[in-house]
């Protein structure tokens, strides 16, 4: 499933670029700290005033939580390739909704600084001066994609 994944990855970087010899690629997140404390507090409020107005139960509680939380992520998050090809990195912002690439966001010259922030599941980073987020495993990959 990984492999698929990064396989599609590398395929839709080179279609947007109009290249062929990307051969690397790894997903970064970006989300902003304070929407997600504001979608913390809504979905509070919004739990509150249901338990109190029609006390659902806690399996229909617990479906609305996941909606709530499930759909405030989805537009809380943009996802990025970062694709290596052939001497440079390419950044594409992909579609929130289908995972595809959307638009080549930025160009680099390989190897690029990269500064790595403890986490234990998923992980900071600073790629040239902006954060974005990855998850532990793919840790690697991103160091060989980064030139880092």
């Amino acid at each position: 499933m990984i492999e698929k994944s990064r396989q599609r990855m590398i395929a839709g970087i080179n279609s947007l670029s109009g290249r062929s010899d990307c051969a690397e690629a790894v997903m970064l997140q970006q989300r902003s700290r304070a929407a997600v404390v504001g979608l913390l507090i809504a979905f509070t409020i919004l739990m509150t005033l249901i338990r109190q107005t029609l006390d659902p139960g806690a399996l229909v509680s617990g479906g609305i939580a996941g909606l709530v939380v499930g759909i405030g992520m989805t537009f809380l998050t943009t996802t990025y390739w970062l694709g290596y090809c052939d001497g440079d990195i390419l950044l594409v912002k992909t579609n929130r909704m289908q995972n595809k690439p959307d638009e080549l966001t930025a160009h680099y010259t390989y190897p690029i600084a990269v500064t790595i922030s403890g986490g234990l599941l998923t992980k900071k980073i600073q790629v040239a001066g902006v954060d974005y987020l990855i998850a532990r495993q793919f840790e690697d990959r991103l160091r060989s994609v980064t030139g880092s």
